[in-house]
């Protein structure tokens, strides 16, 4: 795809046709006052490399298979900030070859969250789970009879993906909505190094911290976050790379009355390090 210069890039996961195209897409309509060229990347690490040059679009959580941890990580760097989250509805549908699919299903390929979301389905009809870098390029493999160079069996495979990658690539429905729970949801993180949207409600706020390895540390931490009237919207708890069995915290808050720079002034003495991500919109799907 060619880069327009004027435009912002917007990097997300995927080919064409993935859940991460639909919430760009998404994104992009709630924001009518900001515009953004779509660039599809091969992994989240790639999304970060090239997000500098732009902004990316990364999911952190789905309501039903929990955390991306792969991003929790990648943005502990705190290079990146959240300019804004958006939440957007996650439907799966397993789709075959219309030219080779028999009729007797045994195996699905799809992106590991995916497959996590659809568990009972697949445990119903016994079917074999198998895992692609996307649900996008799950479609395109059943379309294109191989993976990675790789033959597969399209008589008795499928793929779980959305419509539009489904359809994008020609295939047949086979199963409509097929995730384990209707009210299906992922959350997504707009980053960037470059501050946008200045005009919105920016009703919630993300913290990266690493606390002293004693007793007591986080206790006194979520203590300050209570003077603050913060709501405490998520907690998620990460290894440090280099430091085995020593972790580092996300916490996101919401309807806070201390501003973030109190907050982190509070949280300073308590902490060996602690940086505050971003304080941001959360966007409505239109």
């Amino acid at each position: 795809m060619k880069e327009n210069l004027r435009i912002p890039n917007l990097y997300y996961l995927g080919p064409e046709g993935s859940n991460s195209e639909v919430a760009a897409t998404t994104l992009i309509n709630s924001l009518p006052e900001v515009s953004f060229n779509k660039i599809p990347c091969a992994s989240f690490s790639e999304i970060f490399a090239n997000a500098s040059a732009g902004f990316g679009l990364i999911p952190m959580e789905n309501s039903l298979g929990g955390s991306v941890f792969e991003n929790y990580d990648l943005l502990s760097s705190g290079i990146f900030k959240v300019i804004a989250e958006i939440k957007i509805p996650i439907q799966h549908h397993v789709w075959v070859n219309k030219e080779q699919f028999k009729g007797q299903l045994q195996s699905v390929y799809s992106h590991p969250q995916a497959l996590l979301q659809c568990s009972r389905f697949i445990a119903k009809y016994q079917l074999e789970g198998r895992f692609c870098r996307s649900t996008a390029a799950a479609a395109k493999a059943i379309a294109s009879g191989n993976i990675d160079g790789a033959p597969l069996d399209l008589e008795t495979s499928g793929a779980l993906a959305n419509h539009l990658a489904g359809e994008g690539n020609n295939l047949q429905l086979a199963f409509d909505n097929v995730q384990d729970y209707q009210n299906n949801q992922t959350r997504f993180f707009l980053i960037g190094q470059t501050l946008l949207l200045k005009e919105k409600d920016k009703v919630k706020s993300c913290f990266i911290m690493r606390l002293p390895h004693e007793r007591g540390a986080l206790h006194k931490v979520l203590g300050v976050f209570l003077q603050a009237e913060a709501n405490l919207e998520k907690i998620e708890s990460r290894t440090i790379k280099d430091e085995p069995f020593h972790y580092q915290f996300f916490i996101e808050i919401g309807d806070f009355a201390w501003t973030p720079e109190q907050i982190v002034t509070a949280l300073e003495p308590l902490c060996e390090k602690v940086t505050c991500l971003g304080t941001y919109p959360l966007l409505h799907a239109v």
